[in-house]
């Protein structure tokens, strides 16, 4: 056989079809189904049907001229319009919604006869899409929020349980500039839930950034909002309109809405927790600092081109970045409690009923102090001033903080006050 050469493109059909009736009508039946390997009957019908054009030499359609049990037209009309107004729904769905007498392979085959069906995207062309979606987004107009466990990971747990260090992590990241604000707990709860946002709205106001300009996306997680059947808002919701410009849950089982807070808790946890060694608690807040200021500052993300201090200068149109500043460094949300002042059941704070700009000049979270060798945590503690219109009837403590009279008096002070 000669002829192989024809077979190995599929567009080659025709010419050796055509080869083949021009060797029949000039050698004869028997010599082309000799030469073409091939039966008499095949070579008599490709003659037959020769007429002097290429579009002879195709294949016929073997559909059949009559189906009885072909799908109506009203049928027909009525998925292709419920289809165009609903684009995702599925075939399976469209026949249990119109309850048309036939299966879901019949619907799916006049889908795609009339060209309703699209490919699905790939992974990388949905990521593109969502991509130009962010770059949308004003700087810290959307900010996620999401608490990381820090006790399931093997390698940082040595030195969590030796140094008795926080068990969980507060994280909020804005979705455009990926910056990010870190803080620790040792309980999880609307408690330190509320610390976080209001530690959060102050460390936007220190960086000139409005926090009711702001949205807060978090999870369905008791931490944040009120179980599904208490028909109530949580304290951590009351705070959050407060404080911020709105709040959005993400819809039940949507993790993936979480996304940016998401990878950078797995970026921490690869690149700070499964690789440094914790030497005592003082260099894991050191440690943990250093991380924060290095990741907005000076690492690179490729998905955002740039490290989110770059992001935000190419948004805000800025001549140089804004410069590393303390109010990225982490806090203990538990050691924030007790000097908020209107407290709650279970020391839950509840939000002033109050404007905060007018009335709480000074709402102020004292600057952490680090040492500068090792960067050492001191002392954290949170207070509101300007809460009582005279001075004598401010708590004796209240004077004492203010003064920053050191680590040792603090700690006698609220013994004192407890």
């Amino acid at each position: 056989m000669r002829n192989y050469s024809y077979f190995s493109v599929g567009w080659q059909v025709e010419k050796l079809r055509l080869d083949m009736v021009k060797f029949a009508l000039k050698n004869g039946i028997s010599a082309a189904s000799r030469e073409f390997s091939t039966t008499r009957n095949t070579v008599r019908k490709w003659v037959s049907r020769w007429d002097g054009t290429k579009s002879s030499l195709q294949d016929h359609s073997r559909r059949p001229k009559h189906s009885p049990n072909r799908m109506p037209k009203e049928f027909e009309e009525k998925i292709v319009s419920y289809r165009e107004k609903y684009p995702t729904i599925g075939s399976r769905q469209i026949a249990r919604e119109l309850s048309i007498p036939y299966s879901h392979v019949a619907v799916h085959r006049l889908l795609r006869e009339r060209g309703l069906v699209k490919k699905r995207r790939k992974k990388w062309r949905r990521k593109r899409d969502l991509r130009e979606v962010k770059a949308k987004l004003r700087e810290f107009e959307k900010i996620q929020v999401d608490v990381k466990h820090l006790d399931d990971i093997p390698e940082f747990y040595p030195a969590y349980f030796r140094y008795r260090l926080p068990r969980y992590q507060y994280t909020a990241r804005d979705v455009r500039t990926g910056f990010t604000f870190v803080s620790y707990a040792r309980e999880i709860g609307q408690t330190n839930s509320v610390n976080f946002m209001i530690y959060l709205a102050d460390r936007l106001e220190s960086l000139g950034v409005r926090p009711k300009e702001c949205t807060i996306q978090t999870d369905n997680g008791t931490e944040f909002v009120a179980p599904w059947n208490s028909g109530k808002r949580s304290a951590c919701e009351k705070w959050v309109e407060f404080l911020f410009g709105g709040h959005s849950r993400i819809p039940p089982g949507a993790s993936t809405y979480q996304s940016d807070v998401e990878a950078f808790h797995r970026l921490i946890e690869e690149e700070l927790y499964k690789c440094e060694d914790i030497s005592s608690a003082g260099d894991f807040w050191g440690k943990s600092a250093s991380y924060v200021l290095w990741f907005n500052y000076f690492r690179h993300n490729r998905y955002k081109k740039g490290s989110p201090a770059e992001v935000w200068q190419r948004c805000s149109n800025k001549i140089s970045p804004p410069s590393p500043k303390k109010e990225f460094f982490p806090v203990l949300l538990d050691e924030i409690t007790p000097y908020i002042i209107d407290q709650g059941g279970y020391h839950v704070p509840l939000p002033p009923k109050i404007n905060l700009r007018k009335h709480l000049h000074c709402l102020r979270l004292i600057r952490i102090l680090f040492s500068p060798f090792g960067w050492n945590l001191r002392c954290c503690f949170f207070c509101i001033t300007k809460q009582y219109n005279n001075l004598e009837a401010k708590p004796k403590w209240f004077f004492n903080l203010t003064q920053n009279r050191g680590k040792k008096d603090f700690m006698q002070l609220r013994r004192r006050k407890k």
